[in-house]
Formats: structure tokens, sequence, C-alpha cells
């Protein structure tokens, strides 16, 4: 529902009218709408051409470091090194201090976040740390230059190692998401999702000695399921952002291997990747796809399944302090046996978001946009229930782009209007309606006899 990145031709447009009327704003748009190799190349052009005193100026400041982070994922570092060397600003230094690991400058680099986060403990980033050597829960002090301590080198050489056995699999199929800062704050809506999910969840980790004492601990394995877009992932990462807990985000599509043992061995290793270090959260999104070609397809996704159902038991390894967290948007595809011997202790559904939190969403969406005070967030968020997260900022989206459209050549102002939005809205249905009308098919039936019958009760409630 949602449109695609622009074409070449038009970035290349809005870059000319960047270097015509240089703005923060426009340059952000700029690197959010870059794709391919070409559009990032466009982009890269740019930044080097930025003069100095754009660079160091303090209203630049949010908008630099977004270019130091666009350079560093397209692994220009010494690009994001030079921008991230314009400010002593923590969170910049310890981008720069990632640039220059990557150029293998590593003991400037390691002394460089130590004293970042020396001033701000916020940005600590834990696969920085393993990188640099820096022992995970260490105390962060500074040591002096070219002084490289016996232990700090054995520390790095693990480190190393533990990186090359990671990247055999990790960059195939983890995400491990650095902005663990991320609350259920930053979630619009899901007030009693997330009262369930802070008192269930985040509270064990925080206070695991009062829940000792109940002989409750810390962990265990919760389901999300609701329609696309309305938040799941979202909530997922806010908890761990809540249990100050690592997150690692995982397709499970990329688990699966045509070689008999290598998804189950790859699972293992993702198991025992977050188990290294815990508290953390693993994430399988959209699981009900392997379930579904399990029961249409080759041996070895079956065999997957049961792996991943013996894993999250752990009854043959110590799961303490690793909360396994698997979103749906069909969960009547489930394997059966993710829901016996109490696998799921948790079931959480993550409805379209109401009134209120389409308020906020469309408010977000539009933020800083020409025109966006002006429209009116209240009109637009009656006219549009049953709509997804996803649906709203899809229509936001479109609202935007026609008034750039507009902007760019010459017809009008190009301002944001609660008129547009209105207009848009004949184009765009809410893409929950269809589903909620599969769920309660789908689920009606299994009510009485099925272990899938605890999914239905919160439908009858929509």
């Amino acid at each position: 529902m949602g449109n695609p990145h622009m074409d070449q031709e038009t970035l290349q447009a809005l870059i000319k009218v960047y270097r015509t009327r240089a703005s923060g704003d426009l340059l952000s748009i700029i690197m959010d709408e870059a794709e391919g190799q070409e559009g990032q190349v466009a982009v890269l052009e740019l930044l080097r051409a930025l003069p100095q005193d754009t660079l160091t100026s303090e209203p630049f400041a949010a908008v630099r470091r977004k270019a130091c982070r666009f350079s560093l994922n397209a692994e220009d570092f010494d690009l994001a090194e030079t921008l991230a060397r314009c400010s002593d600003h923590p969170e910049e230094q310890a981008l720069r201090a990632r640039a220059l690991f990557a150029l293998n400058r590593e003991q400037e680099a390691q002394t460089l976040y130590r004293q970042a986060v020396q001033q701000d403990a916020a940005i600590r980033n834990r696969d920085l740390e393993r990188l640099l050597g820096i022992r995970p829960g260490s105390p962060i002090i500074a040591t002096p230059a070219k002084v490289i301590s016996l232990n700090t080198y054995s520390l790095r050489r693990e480190a190393k190692a533990e990186q090359e056995r990671r990247d055999v699999f990790s960059d195939v199929f983890l995400d491990d998401f650095d902005d663990v800062a991320f609350t259920f704050g930053d979630v619009a809506g899901l007030d009693d999702v997330k009262m369930e999910v802070r008192r269930r969840i985040v509270l064990p980790y925080l206070k695991p000695s009062i829940f000792e004492r109940y002989k409750q601990k810390a962990g265990g394995n919760i389901l999300l399921y609701g329609p696309p877009g309305c938040g799941k992932t979202l909530v997922a990462r806010a908890t761990a952002g809540e249990s100050d807990a690592r997150f690692l985000s995982v397709n499970p599509e990329d688990l699966i291997d045509k070689y008999p043992g290598e998804a189950e061995k790859r699972l293992r290793v993702l198991f025992d990747e977050a188990r290294s270090d815990t508290p953390a959260i693993l994430f399988f999104d959209e699981f009900d796809v392997v379930s579904q070609r399990a029961k249409s397809s080759r041996e070895s996704v079956s065999a997957l399944v049961s792996a991943f159902a013996s894993e999250i038991d752990g009854t043959q390894r110590n799961n303490s302090g690793v909360l396994v967290i698997v979103a749906s948007n069909a969960p009547w595809h489930l394997d059966r046996a993710l829901f016996r011997s109490m696998r799921m202790q948790s079931l959480f559904f993550v409805p379209p978001p109401d009134y209120e939190a389409r308020k906020k969403i469309l408010t977000k969406a539009i933020a800083g946009i020409p025109g966006a005070e002006a429209v009116s967030a209240d009109r637009i968020a009656r006219k549009t229930d049953g709509f997804s997260g996803a649906d709203l900022r899809a229509l936001a989206d479109l609202v935007s782009n026609a008034s750039l459209t507009k902007a760019l050549s010459g017809s009008g102002e190009g301002a944001l209007t609660t008129a547009a939005f209105e207009d848009a809205l004949r184009h765009f249905a809410p893409s929950t309606l269809p589903w909620l009308s599969q769920a309660r098919d789908e689920l009606k039936p299994l009510q009485r006899h099925d272990v899938l019958s605890r999914l239905f009760i919160p439908l009858g409630r929509i």
C-alpha cells in the first residue's frame, strides 16, 4: 500500500534543489529515499561536498549523525570518520570509533569509545565492545594510548575468533539492533499489551530477586499475533529496551537450508549467541511461514520446527535470561507443538491502533513536513478506524510525496493539508478488516478442542 522509493531522476532533482537551497530536512529526505548503488553513490558525493560551516553547525547535528550512519552502512569509513569528527558529542564519537576500527585504527577507536561512554553510558554498544576487545559488563575506564595489556590482547583475539564464528551465520540471518533505548514510550497506543508485557516479562528481568522468592525466573517464550503492520516488532523491540536486553531479530526463512541438518545447526548457533550474553531477546518474525512450509514441503523444514521447539523448552540447555518472542500474522498455521507443555507461556494479541494511537502515529509521520501543523490529525484519525500503523504511515507518505511533487514542479506551495489527506482516503481501505475476518473463520472452529483456542478470545472483543 505504501509507495516505492523515488526514481533516480527525482532523487537527482532533489539533490539539485538542495545544492541551491540547503536544508537539513531535505537532506534527511534525500538519504531516506536513496535506493540502490547509484542512489547511494549520489548521496555520498553530496555528503563529501558539504561545507565545513554546515558540518559543524549545531542545528545540523541530528542530520550529521544520520549522514554518519549512512556512510557507515555504505562502508565509506573515511567519510563517516570525517563527519563524526566535527563534534565531540558522545554519540558521534562512538560512531567515529566504529569508523576508526574499520580503518584498522583499533587502539585509537578503543580509547575514543571509552571516553565517549564515560560521558554518556547510554551509548554503549555490545557488538562494538566485542570488536574492540572490551569484556561485556566491564567498567569503561580509559587506558593510556599505545599501551595494550596482555589481557586486552587476549580478549581481542577471543573477540576476533568469536566474530569470525558468528559471521559464518550471523551475516545471513541475524539482525542485532543497536537502539536498545527504544521503549514502550516510543510505541503509540497498545496500552493493555504494554501493561501485560511489563508485568509478565519486563519486571522479572528488572526485579529478579522478588520473582525468585516466588519461584519465578526471567526468560520464557511469548507469542505476539495480530494483523500485519500493527506494531508486533515495535512491541518486541521496546520489550528489549525496557529490559536493557540485547535484541536479536531473526527472519526464520533465512534459517532454512537445502542441506539436511544445516538449519538446526544455524538455530543452535543463534541460541548459543543469545545465551552467551544475557539478558537477550530472540525475535522470530512471521514464524508461521516456516510452519506452513513444514506442512507442505521437505523434511528439513519439519526438522527445523522440531529443533526450535526443543530449544525453547530449555530442558537441554539453560535459557535463563533468554526471552523468545515469536510474531505471527497467521497463528492458525503455527505448529501445535509450539503450544504444548507451556512452550509459549504468554499470548498477546496486538490489535489495530485505537483513535488516540492513530493520532500519535499520524502526527509523528508528518512531523517537520511543510504544512504539518495545519493538518487536523484528530479529524483524520476519526476517519481511519481499522487502519494499521503501516496503513497510516503509507497514507502520510502518499500525501507527502504528492505535496513534494507540487513543490518540485512549481505548481503550488507543496504544503500538507487536511483536505489532501481526506482526498487520499478515497483510494485507501484499512488492511486489517480482511485479516480479522479470516482470523475469526480460522480460529472459531478450534475454540473447544484445540491448543490454539486461547488465540480466539481477544478477537471476540473487536
